[in-house]
């Protein structure tokens, strides 16, 4: 087992410094969405990942009530 993670870390390494290194997640719009705010570059950045959020959270309440006027704030 040790040998077959050496192995993998080598050809990903490999892969990362020839720049064809692709990761497996998720980069749909939902998530496009979502990380707007809640990404790196976000205002409220707590999350650095581009997983689809809705495979653990649901809808908050304050999404539900405040997201028509936030992202109409947004796009302005």
């Amino acid at each position: 087992m040790t040998s077959d993670v050496a192995k993998k870390v080598a050809i990903t390494l490999n892969d990362v410094f020839t720049n064809t290194y692709t990761t497996n997640v998720c980069n749909d719009e939902a998530v496009n969405t979502c990380v707007t705010c809640h990404g790196s570059t976000g205002k409220v950045n707590n999350t650095a990942t581009k997983m689809r959020c809705n495979s653990c959270h649901t809808e908050s309440v304050g999404h539900r009530i405040f997201s028509d006027i936030h992202y109409k704030l947004m796009k302005d």
